[in-house]
């Protein structure tokens, strides 16, 4: 009986704490895992030597931005979770999804898999989201409790405003999942590259933001509980205007029905008769990947979801590729390469009550956050493509 008592005591012990646990998760958009060194973040860098960071986190393919987004919140590949692309179209539901279409972004057939909030959710908990990519629309009919419309006009600090005001409610109203988006440095990458000087000032102002965020999260009453997780969707690549590849120029439009994406991956949709032409076509071209739909190497998890259609076409390392000549143009930065190219890689910093403190890990997958943010929060995850072990040696337990 004694032995009894303790276990059960032991167990609902770790349920209370793990109900009064907190995760605040944010996302730089196109923050490369190289950025923390590169232009020293003095405030990121002070949070991951108080908690844990992970040199390199793994993106999925492609290495765009609402793939990866939605991947982060369900654990799944984009293959497997269905946002293939920033625009795709989708058969079964014979209509397109581009991040541009507020119609698309909100309509929840295009989500497959549960993203974190609805797991949250279920458990009884309360959950906001700031822009988190699939937060917009109702999935399998839910939402978080508190979601926004997004607004690119919105401020870094008026989003940290926001955030910490919802941290403030009361305890039955608080939300104990926060997922924070910044379209920054990713919109400077790619006007200016990487190695710019504009990049360089966004860095400084979104790593002082980040500061701002960190220190009001720990003046917070209940901070001993918080634990703040930093992630990007992906890294970013220099792109040079004399590496540039116009698709038009092999494959003429007639052989399509449709083609989806932007620089430097793209899906096909072709004409029945002209699959094969237009993947001997592109086959022959330098510096192009092309795959048909169910053919890509099954290390990538690409490119086997109906929504990639008929092909696929990746440009390799530093290569732009364009559906058109009106498409084409020269910007400094891009990402959407595979995975293996390291300058795709994502940061990973995370600080609080469930972490080691000044730990480091060469690499995780980005498919394995999930997991975490359910193992802190005490749910229990959905079927996802992420591995726990990868993730568990970051824990103090």
């Amino acid at each position: 009986m004694k032995y009894l008592f303790t276990f059960l005591l032991t167990i609902i012990t770790s349920i209370i704490v793990a109900q009064e646990n907190y995760v605040i998760i944010l996302s730089l958009d196109g923050f490369s895992a190289d950025y923390i060194e590169k232009y020293k973040t003095e405030n990121i860098a002070r949070i991951a030597k108080k908690g844990v960071r992970v040199k390199r986190m793994i993106p999925s393919n492609p290495t765009k931005t609402f793939p990866n987004h939605y991947t982060i919140a369900t654990g799944l590949y984009p293959d497997n979770h269905g946002l293939i692309g920033n625009s795709f179209y989708a058969p079964k539901l014979n209509k397109e999804y581009s991040l541009s279409n507020r119609t698309s972004v909100e309509n929840g057939d295009f989500y497959g898999g549960e993203p974190i909030w609805n797991t949250a959710k279920k458990a009884g908990l309360k959950i906001a989201s700031y822009f988190w990519v699939g937060s917009e629309a109702k999935i399998n009919g839910m939402q978080p409790d508190i979601w926004k419309k997004y607004n690119s006009n919105v401020t870094f600090e008026q989003r940290i405003d926001s955030v910490i005001t919802w941290l403030k409610y009361p305890k039955e109203k608080r939300p104990n999942l926060v997922m924070l988006y910044y379209n920054q440095p990713d919109s400077a990458g790619h006007k200016y590259g990487p190695n710019s000087n504009e990049v360089a000032k966004q860095i400084n102002y979104v790593d002082s933001q980040v500061g701002n965020l960190y220190k009001r999260l720990m003046e917070l009453p209940f901070a001993k509980n918080i634990n703040f997780i930093l992630v990007s969707d992906h890294g970013m690549r220099s792109i040079s205007k004399d590496k540039q590849i116009i698709l038009e120029d092999y494959v003429p439009k007639t052989w399509m029905l449709g083609i989806y994406g932007n620089n430097p991956v793209y899906t096909i949709r072709a004409k029945k008769d002209n699959i094969d032409n237009i993947y001997k076509q592109l086959k022959k071209v330098k510096n192009l990947i092309t795959y048909k739909r169910g053919e890509a190497p099954k290390k990538y998890n690409l490119a086997n979801n109906s929504r990639t259609n008929d092909l696929i076409v990746i440009g390799k390392k530093g290569y732009s590729v364009f559906a058109t000549h009106a498409d084409g143009r020269y910007f400094g930065g891009t990402h959407g390469y595979l995975n293996c190219d390291k300058e795709m890689s994502a940061v990973f910093v995370a600080s609080g009550n469930a972490f080691k403190q000044n730990y480091t890990q060469r690499t995780i997958k980005n498919i394995d956050v999930y997991n975490l943010i359910a193992h802190i929060l005490g749910i229990t995850p959905a079927k996802n493509d992420g591995d726990f072990n990868r993730v568990k040696k970051l824990l103090r337990n």
